[in-house]
C-alpha cells in the first residue's frame, strides 16, 4: 500500500530565518535521504561529475551557501581552496542565549556525532590525508540583518574563534573577521584576499 502525504503549512518568520524549514526536506524518491544530505546532493553530484576536468577547484559561499562550502569542502578533496563566509561556528560557541542558530547549524542530527571542527579539519586533507589544501572562514565582526537581529557569528564570538584558530596554529586553516556589520561579501576583501592571490 502507498500513502502520499500531503498538507499546506504557513512557515512564520522565524522558521524561515532559521532555516527550520529545512528539517521538512524530503525526497519520495530517497525517503531514508536525511535533509542535509538532500540540500548537499545536488551540487556534490555535479562538482563530482566535473572534477576530473580541472587541476584545482576553489570553492567560495555566503551564509548557507558558506556551511554549504565548509561541508564540500570536508567531503570533496578536489575542492583545493575555500573560502566560507558567514556560516556558522562550532557547538562550544552556540551553546548559549545570546546566539541565534538554525535548525541546519545545530539541530540537525548530524551535530549528534559531528562538529563543524570535522569538517573544517577534513578540508585541510588532500586525498592521500596530507594537509595540502586551505580552508578559509571568513566573518563580520558584528552580523545585523532584518529587525537589528544579530546572529551566531557576531562579536564576541567570532573574534572568540578567530583567537582559538589562531591558538592552535592549524596549517591552511585561516580565519579572518572583517569590522563590518553586513551579511554580504565584502567586495573589496574579496579581490584583495582571494582573487590576487588566485591570479
Amino acid at each position: 500500500m502507498s500513502v502520499r502525504a500531503s498538507f499546506n503549512y504557513i512557515f512564520n518568520d522565524r522558521e524561515i530565518v532559521n532555516h527550520n524549514i529545512y528539517q521538512f526536506y524530503y525526497d519520495k524518491n530517497y525517503p531514508n535521504i536525511m535533509p542535509p544530505a538532500l540540500m548537499l546532493s545536488g551540487n556534490y553530484y555535479l562538482i563530482k561529475s566535473l572534477e576530473g576536468n580541472y587541476d584545482e577547484i576553489v570553492m567560495i559561499g555566503m551564509s548557507g551557501g558558506g556551511w554549504a562550502t565548509s561541508m564540500y569542502a570536508g567531503l570533496l578533496p578536489k575542492i583545493n581552496k575555500s573560502y566560507d563566509f558567514h556560516s556558522y561556528l562550532p557547538k562550544i560557541f552556540r551553546l548559549n542565549r545570546y546566539t541565534n542558530t538554525c535548525w541546519a547549524s545545530l539541530y540537525s542530527k548530524i551535530w549528534d556525532e559531528y562538529d563543524y571542527w570535522d569538517f573544517y579539519f577534513l578540508a585541510l586533507l588532500d586525498s592521500e590525508d596530507s594537509q595540502n589544501r586551505e580552508h578559509h572562514i571568513i566573518h563580520n565582526l558584528e552580523c545585523i540583518r532584518g529587525n537589528n537581529v544579530r546572529y551566531a557569528f557576531n562579536n564576541p564570538f567570532a573574534k572568540m574563534f578567530k583567537n582559538l584558530v589562531d591558538l592552535i596554529s592549524v596549517d591552511k586553516l585561516n580565519v579572518v573577521v572583517l569590522d563590518k556589520t553586513k551579511h554580504e561579501i565584502d567586495i573589496k576583501f574579496l579581490e584583495n584576499y582571494i582573487f590576487k592571490k588566485l591570479n
